[in-house]
C-alpha cells in the first residue's frame, strides 16, 4: 500500500487542478498504511468512551465536531505543517531526509516504551499512556508537530514529499493539495479511531484493558514495521536522483 502513496504523490506535480483530489487520497490512503499505524492509538485515547475515567472525571469523550477538530489540528500539526513548508521550501524535505535514520530509531524506541507500559499497566491506561491529543484543536497541532518526528517518522516524507511536488503547481494550488492532504488524513484517522473506540471501549474495566493490549499490539507492530524498514535499507538519507539528477 505504500507504493499507493508513492505513485499518487508522484502524479500530484502533473495533476494541474485534479491535484487537490490527489492530495486527499494520499492522506486517506496513508492513515491505512503501516507507516501511520501510531497515530491511530493515539486518536483512539482521544476518542474513545474509555477517555472519561483518565482525565477530568468527564462522563463522555471528545466526539462529534469538536472530536474531528482536535484530530484535525492533530493532523494539521503532524502533516500539513511539513507540507506547508515543504511547499515552500525544499530544504525541509532534505533536513528530514538526512535524520531519517535517527527520527526511526527514535521512534523504535518510543513505541515499543509506551506498549510495554500499556502491557505491564494494572488497570486500564490507555487514555494515562497515550495522552497524545489534548481536546483542544490548536494544542493539537503542537501535539501533532511533535508526534510527526518521534512517533510517526515515516510519515514525515510523505507529507514532505506532498508539499514539494504541490509546489510545481503554484501557491494557491499547493495550498489546497496540502489542506486537502490533511483533510483526508484527519477524516480517514477520525473514522478508523471513533469504530476502533465504539468496539474496543464498552465501558467494561476488563474489556478496557483488553483495548490497552490491543493497542500496545498496534505500536509493537508499528516499532517492528520501522525495524523491518531500517535493517531492509528502506530508510534512506538521500533524496531520490541525487548526485545524478539533483546536486
Amino acid at each position: 500500500m505504500t507504493a499507493i502513496v508513492d505513485l499518487l504523490t508522484a502524479q500530484i506535480e502533473q495533476a494541474g487542478l485534479l491535484a487537490p483530489m490527489l492530495g486527499l487520497l494520499v492522506g486517506a490512503v496513508l492513515t491505512l498504511t503501516p507507516l501511520a499505524w501510531p497515530s491511530i492509538p493515539a486518536v483512539v485515547a482521544l476518542v474513545g468512551p474509555a477517555r472519561a475515567a483518565a482525565r477530568e472525571g468527564r462522563s463522555a469523550a471528545v466526539s462529534g465536531p469538536r472530536g474531528f477538530a482536535v484530530v484535525l489540528g492533530f493532523v494539521i500539526g503532524m502533516d500539513g505543517v511539513i507540507a506547508t513548508l515543504s511547499a515552500a521550501f525544499l530544504g525541509v524535505l532534505v533536513l528530514l531526509t538526512r535524520a531519517a535514520v535517527v527520527l526511526t530509531v527514535v521512534a523504535i524506541i518510543l513505541l515499543t516504551v509506551v506498549a510495554v507500559r500499556l502491557l505491564r499497566a494494572d488497570s486500564p491506561a490507555v487514555c494515562r499512556r497515550l495522552d497524545a491529543l489534548p481536546p483542544d484543536p490548536l494544542r493539537a497541532v503542537s501535539a501533532g508537530v511533535v508526534f510527526s518526528v518521534s512517533g510517526c517518522p515515516g510519515c514525515a516524507p510523505v507529507s514532505a514529499a506532498v508539499g514539494a511536488a504541490a509546489a510545481v503547481a503554484g501557491p494557491l494550488v499547493s495550498m489546497l493539495v496540502v489542506a486537502a492532504f490533511a483533510l483526508g488524513r484527519a477524516a480517514t484517522l477520525y473514522v478508523a479511531a471513533s469504530a476502533g473506540g465504539r468496539w474496543l471501549l464498552p465501558g467494561d474495566p476488563i474489556r478496557s484493558r483488553r483495548v490497552d493490549q490491543v493497542l500496545a499490539a498496534v505500536l509493537l507492530l508499528s516499532a517492528a514495521y520501522y525495524a523491518y524498514r531500517l535493517a531492509t535499507g528502506q530508510v534512506f538519507t538521500t533524496l531520490p536522483g541525487e548526485g545524478e539528477l539533483l546536486p
